[in-house]
């Protein structure tokens, strides 16, 4: 799987994951009304095109749960695409590193290029960012009531002034929280973190699917290892299953023993 986004048919992906989650793990029919895509395009987030397919689906006798669970399950899934080291916590410190002072000395040139303009100029931007800040603070706030969460989160959103005024030191702290954290990961390494994780998730699915914990290895054949090799097939993944499982079983080793 390469790293451009804009090569990867997500809509595909998601749909030939959902057809090998319900082959090899077919939830129980549910009885009563099924109901069509439009009652569940607020709970998952499909394209028109994708969600003519499901509903498709669900007239061939899929079940409204069927299809979200199986659908979460992808998304899941798919979701190493973006995080190909999941939650294992792997990355290139250098690289990592090197991106955090890249913020900090674009967001000091940005403060710089700001304190430089004419200040009938800025000061004009400043209010039209406060009269912007009350309407998103207003919005914000809305969508939070709606949600359930009126007390939970500040609404205010800063203007222009406030945040170039206290950005710097912001980021200069949450910078350093930033390293710290790339000093407790694990190094990159040459492995493919990604067969990695979606080995875990799968594993995961498989137990929660049916009950019993996933094989520890994939000896051909066996029902866990169909399971792992299509869905490796339908998102493009070139690792051997079976090297993955072992790669994964790798890092579970040494995580008990550390």
């Amino acid at each position: 799987m390469g790293e451009d986004w804009d090569d990867i048919d997500y809509d595909a992906m998601i749909e030939a994951l959902v057809a090998v989650i319900g082959e090899h793990l077919p939830r129980s029919a549910e009885t009563g009304r099924k109901r069509t895509s439009d009652e569940y395009s607020g709970d998952i987030l499909v394209s028109a095109e994708l969600r003519a397919k499901l509903d498709k689906m669900i007239r061939l006798g899929w079940s409204y749960s069927q299809i979200q669970d199986d659908y979460t399950a992808a998304t899941d899934i798919a979701g190493t695409i973006f995080s190909p080291t999941g939650a294992y916590d792997a990355w290139d410190a250098e690289k990592e590193e090197a991106k955090l002072d890249e913020m900090l000395r674009t967001t000091r040139n940005l403060i710089r290029i700001w304190h430089s303009l004419h200040p009938s100029i800025s000061n004009k931007m400043e209010v039209a960012s406060g009269n912007m800040s009350q309407k998103y603070s207003r919005d914000w706030s809305e969508r939070l009531i709606k949600l359930g969460f009126p007390y939970l989160f500040s609404t205010e959103v800063p203007d222009l002034g406030m945040i170039f005024n206290v950005l710097p030191k912001m980021l200069e702290r949450c910078i350093k929280v930033g390293k710290d954290e790339i000093r407790r990961g694990r190094p990159l390494g040459r492995r493919k973190w990604q067969a990695v994780t979606v080995i875990a998730n799968c594993r995961d699915l498989w137990h929660q699917r049916t009950g019993d914990k996933a094989p520890k290895g994939l000896a051909p054949g066996i029902p866990f290892e169909n399971f792992v090799r299509d869905i490796f097939k339908a998102m493009g993944i070139k690792e051997k299953p079976r090297s993955a499982m072992q790669s994964w079983q790798a890092v579970q080793s040494k995580d008990e023993n550390t």
